[in-house]
């Protein structure tokens, strides 16, 4: 998949929340930065591969728990499901993580996995509260 397909912000991105988009707009970002380093080659780019993805690992865990509590506090109704998918998420880049470390390289993998949480979660889950969110503004 050709990065330009999700990885620059649109405005039709925008889940209404300011805060929100803008932590949406970081995870773009570092998925840009994870897919371009995918290009490099030799112990440098290796490198630069596990440091992108311990940021991202760690950039999604914060915007997770910040995306819960506020899906918590409007009292969103699919919470539980909305949670799981972000537990499976996280499921699947501490396997990247974790076979990188064993120095298994699955970049196709990352570059998969990003663009369909992104296409998938993104831009179909998480409009799903929008209006539960602009509610309780």
């Amino acid at each position: 998949m050709d990065k330009s397909d999700f990885t620059e912000w649109q405005p039709h991105y925008s889940v209404g929340n300011a805060l929100l988009d803008g932590q949406h707009k970081q995870l773009l970002q570092l998925c840009g930065r994870a897919i371009r380093c995918m290009e490099q080659t030799g112990s440098e780019g290796i490198a630069h591969f596990q440091d992108v993805l311990n940021e991202l690992s760690d950039y999604v865990r914060e915007h997770f728990n910040l995306e819960e509590a506020m899906l918590r506090e409007c009292a969103f109704p699919m919470y539980e499901k909305h949670r799981q998918e972000h537990i499976a998420y996280q499921l699947k880049l501490t396997e990247l993580l974790l076979t990188a470390g064993l120095g298994e390289y699955d970049r196709a993998g990352l570059t998969h996995c990003l663009s369909e949480w992104w296409n998938e979660h993104i831009l179909h889950t998480d409009k799903q509260y929008v209006q539960y969110l602009r509610d309780t503004d």
